[in-house]
């Protein structure tokens, strides 16, 4: 079975979160980049363009994870 996005970020929060905060934030354009290259979630193997979903679902879940 295969691991989401969503919970690929909040696991990777949970082992590390301490290469994500920056000021007393997380990194959630970090969170993104390192969840695509994980899961290639990239729409194109030439440019790895990152879905913009992907970085809204950073955001989602970096501010839950507070």
């Amino acid at each position: 079975k295969s691991i989401t996005p969503r919970r690929w970020m909040i696991q990777e929060l949970n082992f590390h979160l301490d290469e994500y905060q920056e000021w007393g934030e997380i990194n959630c354009t970090k969170l993104a980049e390192n969840c695509a290259d994980c899961l290639n979630l990239y729409i194109d193997e030439v440019d790895y363009q990152i879905p913009e979903e992907v970085f809204d679902l950073a955001v989602d879940v970096s501010e839950k994870y507070k």
